[in-house]
């Protein structure tokens, strides 16, 4: 007999308070054979939550959210020594959001607007 290897392997985890940004984030996850576990969170309260229950893989995370920044959120998760790849998407893209993000540990940053269709091809490059 041989053995079925599954092909969905990541588990991904959606912050972002605009609930149709989170529908379509997850229906296009959704789609792709190797994720295996979409969560999703619209605040970073619930985001925590999430991050203390489960083990996440990914985590596609928005800054601008009501209370506390994605960016907070980010930092951190570096510092309790989350291991998840982080991909911000963001409609504030100046330099200065982009440089802070990568210096404490996205390891992507994207336009919301024009990179919406990367994620695809960045989750399958984490694999």
């Amino acid at each position: 007999m041989t053995s079925m290897t599954p092909t969905k392997e990541l588990s991904v985890l959606v912050v972002d308070d605009n609930r149709f940004i989170v529908q379509r984030l997850s229906g296009m996850l959704d789609e792709m054979p190797n994720v295996w576990n979409i969560q999703t969170a619209h605040s970073y309260d619930e985001a925590l939550h999430q991050v203390t229950l489960h083990k996440h893989d990914v985590i596609l995370l928005d800054i601008n959210m009501p209370g506390k920044s994605g960016i907070s959120l980010l930092r951190h998760l570096k510092q309790m020594g989350h291991q998840a790849s982080v991909i911000m998407m963001t409609n504030f893209t100046e330099a200065f959001y982009r440089e802070r993000c990568l210096l404490l540990g996205a390891a992507y940053f994207l336009d919301k607007t024009a990179d919406f269709e990367k994620v695809p091809a960045i989750l399958n490059g984490i694999m």
